[in-house]
C-alpha cells in the first residue's frame, strides 16, 4: 500500500458519507447529476445540520432574504448548499479516490491549462487523505516539467546519515510531472502521480541504492518500474484506473513487456506473486475476451 497507514486508511476520509447514505434513497452523486432528482428543501437542510452543524445552517439562512413563495429562496439555497457539502464527502464516481469536489476542482485548472495548480490540489488532497506523505517530497510537492518526456521522473535524491544509529536516510526526493500525465484524463494524472511516489518510498526503504534512470544499474531500474507499475494495478480501483480497459492494457504492456520480461529469473522470483497479484487484477479490469500476456516465474 502507498503512503502513511495505506490508500483511503485515513479516519478523516469521507466520514461524511454513512450519514449521506442514511439520508438519500439513491446515490448521492445520482441526486447531484439528476436535476429531476435535486433535494427538497428540508432533506437539503438536514444534509447541511449534520456535515455543517446547526450554527452554520442559521447563518445562510438569515443571509437569504425573503421572497414570494413561488421563488422559495430558502429551499433554493439550501439546494445549493447541500450540493457543495456533498461534494465535499462524496467520493467522485469515476475516480473514486478523490472527492466530487477536489476531482471537479482539478478537472477546472486542468482545462485552463494550469498543471501546476492541479498537480499542487492533487498532492494536497493525497497527502491530507494519507495516501502519500509530502514531507517525503521535496518542497512537499511535485513539480510540473514541459521537459519530462514521459508521466513523471523521481531524482535520486540523495542520503543523509543518522548521527545517532548510522543508518542512511533518504533526503526529500524531487518528483516531476510531465505533459503526458495529463493527457489521459484525471485517473491517469492520479496513477500517474502514485507511480512517481512509489520510486519516492523505494528510496526510503533501508539499504536503498540507486535509482529510475541509472544505466549501470538496469536490474534495479527494472525492479523498480515493476513494482511502480504493479501498484498502480492493485491501487486502480482507488484512481479508476481498474474503470478504464484501454489505460489498464496500456499500463500492464509497460509491467509486462518493457520491465517484467528484462528481468532475470532471480529478480522475476523475488517479484512473483506481486506480478502474478497485478495480473490478476488487470485481466479482471479488461474482461475475459481480452488476454493479457502472462509469464510468471517457474
Amino acid at each position: 500500500m502507498l503512503g502513511k497507514p495505506g490508500l483511503g486508511s485515513n479516519p478523516r476520509q469521507r466520514t461524511g458519507l454513512p450519514i449521506l447514505s442514511k439520508t438519500f434513497a439513491q446515490a448521492p452523486h445520482q441526486v447531484r447529476n439528476n436535476p429531476a432528482n435535486h433535494l427538497q428543501a428540508k432533506e437539503a437542510l438536514t444534509v447541511l445540520q449534520q456535515t455543517k452543524g446547526n450554527q452554520y445552517v442559521a447563518r445562510q439562512l438569515k443571509s437569504v432574504p425573503q421572497q414570494d413563495e413561488k421563488t422559495i429562496p430558502v429551499q433554493r439555497q439550501a439546494d445549493d448548499e447541500a450540493t457543495r457539502a456533498i461534494e465535499e464527502v462524496i467520493a467522485d464516481p469515476d475516480v473514486p479516490g478523490l472527492t466530487v469536489a477536489v476531482a471537479k476542482e482539478i478537472n477546472q485548472l486542468i482545462a485552463n491549462r494550469q498543471r501546476q495548480e492541479a498537480l499542487n490540489v492533487l498532492i494536497e488532497f493525497l497527502d491530507q487523505d494519507g495516501q502519500i506523505d509530502q514531507t517525503l517530497l521535496q518542497g512537499g510537492r511535485m513539480g510540473y516539467s514541459r521537459g519530462v518526456s514521459g508521466e513523471g521522473v523521481a531524482t535520486p535524491p540523495g542520503y543523509n546519515r543518522d548521527p545517532a544509529t548510522g543508518e542512511r536516510r533518504a533526503r526529500p526526493t524531487p518528483v516531476r510531472i510531465g505533459p503526458a500525465a495529463f493527457r489521459r484524463g484525471l485517473t491517469w494524472l492520479y496513477t500517474s502521480v502514485l507511480h512517481e511516489y512509489q520510486h519516492v518510498q523505494q528510496f526510503q526503504q533501508p539499504g536503498a541504492k540507486g535509482t529510475t534512470g541509472q544505466r549501470a544499474l538496469g536490474w534495479l531500474i527494472e525492479r523498480q518500474e515493476v513494482e511502480a507499475y504493479a501498484t498502480e494495478i492493485l491501487n486502480s480501483r482507488t484512481t479508476g484506473l481498474y474503470y478504464q480497459p484501454r489505460l489498464m492494457r496500456i499500463t500492464w504492456g509497460r509491467l509486462h513487456n518493457d520491465h517484467w520480461l528484462p528481468l532475470g529469473r532471480k529478480s522475476r522470483r523475488l517479484l512473483n506473486d506481486l506480478y502474478v497479484r497485478a495480473h490478476t487484477m488487470a485481466q479482471e479490469a479488461v474482461g475475459e475476451d481480452i488476454r493479457l500476456p502472462f509469464r510468471p516465474a517457474r
